[in-house]
């Protein structure tokens, strides 16, 4: 490199038929690369051919050739489509600037040349096509390459393949772009391998492993990936790189897509798969044998804990010590042990006594071992750590209409029964609980249905101030079961969060009550009638929430102040940030906010402060004994206090007696609602009520 940044073998070649202007160029360039010329216009093509120049300058008129067609004679040469053209030229003729730019010239200069500004511009020109070349050459790296490249952005959504991505996949480009590499996904990697690699990844740290996919045709194939963060200069990380070689045939020959199908990647124990195959080969068994076998489940406590406080190869590692102490110290010659996935390890007792009793004891007795082996201290990195673990245990019992789905099912709820029991204990199955189980699934499926088919309807509980002026109401849902009556919404809530139906359904109420907010704000004396409306944590989790609620307000036509969004505690704290921006965006459209179940949560007063909310709402379960209890009477002249302070409104629920009302006026509580004001009605209902 030279003093001016510019590699010393760069070749300028200048065409001008005055040999004065030639040296003068020469002298000023010199130090910028080697110097070609001719000064004739003919033989510059030759001359290019026979360089390869760098950089080329020409005279616009000569005798023989014209610079333009010049010109267009060397860019025609796909050799030379990005060599810089810099024209000389006397004359300022709009015309002929338009003529050579067409042609292909980057710029021109006037003669006679002034030495810095052609001193300059070649430089600049010369180091803009040295890092176009270097691009260039990386891009024919990566499109040559036999490795599969995958660039996506920091949201996993994909924006760059290379040709080898698209022969391996079967995937076209245009097939891609913009979806997530899930596509790719046969659902055979194991959950461990990607809680893994997206722990390294949100570390701003490489990832190396191997994943099972599937092509395009449904073939599998196993790759070897490395993923690396793209940093920017000041640090942020703005894209991945995946790059990915194809081992399927290795692994082959190594036997390993057997190993992966029925092994876990990380223990090396049985998987689920060769567990529940051993299952079934035991049903079939001991229908001949009359002997009993057993079924064991154990679930860590608390696990949980460790991989989000200490990291997921902490965690990984405590799984690790635990299966090599279940193995040396707890089985039998004839036990399976496995691991069915995270954190629960399952064992198969087989040829047990033939008596009940004595079966059960024989599995309670091996359970017993593996608590105590569990609960033994581990050190890891100098730090001591202490698992425990709960454990189901269901007997086989031979009959021929039990499955291998029937003995998993009933030994896991024999191991949640466990856990309620306080957990660090065994529970054998108890049908009971298994009925109820079957109950809340039947549940669960009528739930989904229950949007579809109209079944859930709305109700609303009027809200007051200080004067008994109604102010505005509470959207609750109900839901109306074809068989089952009236559901109670504290069964089916948790149920709709569970399994996700709480997301449409609350699209839903949302939208129906700014359907009827929106009757009621047209009449008179209505117009800055409120409603609540409650969002679950999983809704406010979403990525289109905001987008959504803005446009169903839109699409209603009510004026957004007279929409109340209710969140809890616990919602917000799952993602405090991510809750705060999404809830300052709503605020800038006018919608407000109110905290529900206010003091129940564990939110800091440092949160709290820093939340846009324009209410607190106080938990009924205060409400309940404040004429009874001196310390729900402090929370609530506190949860008072405190609203005030941050300026918010304060209202309270679930107020059902005069002395309630009294005690929270007494403290400065300013609205209220509850069984003593209004119950939950429908819209119908509350218009009689209210002599709309």
């Amino acid at each position: 490199m030279n003093r001016f940044g510019i590699k010393r073998q760069s070749r300028i070649l200048i065409v001008d038929d005055d040999p004065g202007t030639i040296r003068v160029l020469a002298e000023i360039l010199k130090d910028l690369g080697k110097i070609h010329f001719t000064t004739k216009g003919s033989e510059a093509m030759d001359m290019a051919l026979s360089i390869s120049p760098d950089f080329i300058i020409l005279d616009v008129e000569m005798p023989d050739m014209n610079g333009i067609d010049i010109c267009d004679l060397i860019k025609s040469n796909p050799a030379f489509k990005d060599v810089p053209v810099l024209f000389v030229t006397g004359h300022n003729d709009i015309d002929l600037e338009t003529r050579a730019l067409t042609a292909g010239a980057i710029d021109f200069i006037q003669k006679p040349p002034h030495a810095n500004v052609v001193e300059q511009r070649v430089k600049n020109y010369l180091a803009l096509k040295l890092r176009t070349d270097h691009l260039q050459k990386l891009a024919q790296a990566v499109e040559q390459s036999s490795d599969s490249m995958v660039i996506t952005d920091i949201d996993a959504n994909i924006e760059y393949v290379n040709s080898t991505f698209s022969r391996n996949t079967g995937y076209s480009r245009e097939e891609v772009i913009g979806k997530n590499p899930r596509i790719l996904s046969s659902g055979k990697t194991s959950l461990e391998t990607y809680r893994s690699m997206w722990a390294n990844l949100a570390m701003g740290q490489e990832w190396r492993g191997e994943l099972i996919n599937r092509r395009k045709d449904g073939s599998e194939y196993i790759e070897s990936a490395v993923i690396s963060p793209i940093r920017q200069e000041d640090g942020r990380i703005t894209h991945y790189l995946a790059v990915k070689s194809d081992i399927t045939d290795q692994k082959f020959a190594q036997g390993e897509i057997q190993r992966l199908g029925y092994f876990d990647s990380l223990t090396q124990l049985p998987n689920r798969r060769q567990f529940q195959d051993r299952i079934g080969q035991t049903l079939a068994s001991i229908q001949r044998s009359k002997l009993h076998s057993a079924v064991l489940v154990a679930d860590l406590d608390a696990f949980k804990v460790i991989n989000d406080t200490l990291g997921h190869s902490v965690g990984d590692r405590l799984l690790l010590e635990i299966s090599t102490r279940l193995r040396q110290n707890c089985l039998r010659a004839h036990d399976l042990l496995a691991r069915l996935g995270g954190d629960e390890f399952a064992i198969l007792m087989d040829d047990l006594d033939d008596d009940y009793a004595e079966a059960a004891g024989q599995a309670k007795s091996l359970a017993a071992k593996v608590l105590k082996a569990i609960e033994q201290t581990i050190t890891l990195d100098g730090v001591v750590h202490q698992a425990t673990a709960s454990i189901g245990i269901y007997l086989l019992s031979g009959n021929p209409e039990e499955t291998i789905d029937d003995a998993m099912k009933r030994a896991e709820v024999a191991m949640y029964r466990a856990k309620a029991a306080g957990r660090n204990c065994l529970s054998f199955f108890d049908p009971k609980i298994q009925v109820e189980l079957e109950r809340q699934a039947s549940l669960e499926l009528d739930l989904r249905n229950a949007l579809g088919n109209q079944q859930l309807q709305l109700a609303f509980q009027p809200q007051f101030d200080t004067s008994k002026k109604l102010t505005g109401a509470e959207v609750l849902m109900r839901w109306v079961h074809p068989q089952r009556g009236m559901v109670s919404p504290a069964e089916f809530i948790p149920i709709a969060e569970a399994c996700g139906a709480i997301v449409p359904m609350g699209q839903w109420i949302l939208g129906a009550a700014c359907d009827q907010l929106n009757k009621w704000n047209a009449r008179q004396g209505w117009e800055k009638f409120r409603l609540s409306v409650n969002v679950s944590p999983r809704q406010l989790r979403e990525a289109d929430f905001v987008p959504n609620v803005i446009a169903t307000v839109a699409s209603s036509g009510i004026a957004p102040e007279n929409l109340m969004l209710e969140i809890t505690e616990s919602g917000v704290l799952e993602d405090i940030e991510g809750s705060i921006a999404k809830m300052n965006q709503l605020k800038k459209v006018g919608i407000t906010f109110s905290m529900d179940d206010f003091g129940t949560g564990n939110s800091s007063l440092s949160n709290l402060k820093r939340l846009p909310l324009t209410e607190l709402k106080i938990d009924q379960s205060f409400v309940r004994d404040i004429g009874i209890d001196p310390n729900d009477e402090i929370i609530v002249k506190t949860i008072i206090a405190m609203g005030q302070s941050l300026g918010m409104h304060v209202i309270a629920e679930g107020v059902e007696t005069t002395v309630q009302e009294e005690m929270l006026r007494k403290h400065g509580c300013t609205n209220f609602q509850g069984y003593l004001f209004g119950r939950p009605m429908p819209s119908g209902e509350f218009d009689v009520a209210f002599a709309l």
